[in-house]
């Protein structure tokens, strides 16, 4: 543990919210200066990078290359598929139950606003033995007096 964090239990209030907000700043700081630092990173190689995936045949995809000085890029373009529900279902409408597990991903679920407004009776409590609720950790939020 850092001395700081040693420290740290002994803070005030008015210490710890002065601290935690002189370290947001730094941070928002610190980012900006990253952020400056990769665009010039990403303008200086991003050509590079896309003419290697072309050199090798790829659309999408991880490689990396010498630039200069035995430094390397690595360049990464990711593939996001989108698919047509509409379209799926309707070829879906043709095919048997188990070609369909077979073939598609299909998962269900109950939008909670509409689950909060089934009425009590067998179609709720068959629909609530297929719910789960899963909390989230407590989250504290310390806030000072002026604000």
């Amino acid at each position: 543990m850092s001395d700081y964090a040693d420290d740290i239990r002994k803070f005030s209030l008015v210490r710890l919210t002065a601290d935690r907000q002189e370290f947001r700043d730094a941070i928002v700081g610190f980012n900006a200066v990253l952020a400056d630092i990769q665009n010039e990173i990403d303008r200086r190689f991003s050509n590079a990078g896309k003419l290697a995936l072309d050199t090798a045949g790829k659309d999408y995809g991880t490689i990396t290359r010498e630039v200069e000085n035995g430094y390397k890029i690595k360049a990464d373009i990711k593939q996001t598929v989108k698919w047509d529900g509409a379209a799926l279902q309707a070829i879906a409408a043709d095919m048997t139950w188990e070609k369909i597990q077979h073939w598609f991903k299909i998962d269900f679920s109950v939008p909670e606003a509409k689950f909060k407004a089934i009425e009590p009776g067998p179609f709720r409590k068959a629909i609530e033995k297929a719910r789960t609720t899963k909390l989230s950790p407590i989250k504290i939020t310390l806030s000072d007096p002026e604000s």
